[in-house]
């Protein structure tokens, strides 16, 4: 149980980095390196790296009348 366990654990692992890498820019060995210890970012971090296309500051930003 503990080996298969594992192996669905790293398949997702794979699976998630693939998904991650296409959609920020960055290789799938970046996104392995990056996600091996917590990290946290910051929005503006976010933003450089990928994640996320903009920063909402306020609602009114959010529906895009700033």
């Amino acid at each position: 149980d503990v080996r298969i366990n594992a192996e669905l654990i790293m398949d997702m692992k794979k699976t998630l980095s693939e998904l991650t890498a296409k959609q920020t820019g960055h290789t799938v060995e970046e996104i392995y390196r990056d996600n091996e210890y917590d990290h946290w970012f910051t929005a503006q971090q976010a933003l450089e790296y990928g994640f996320v296309d903009k920063i909402v500051t306020t609602p009114a930003s959010m529906r895009g009348e700033e």
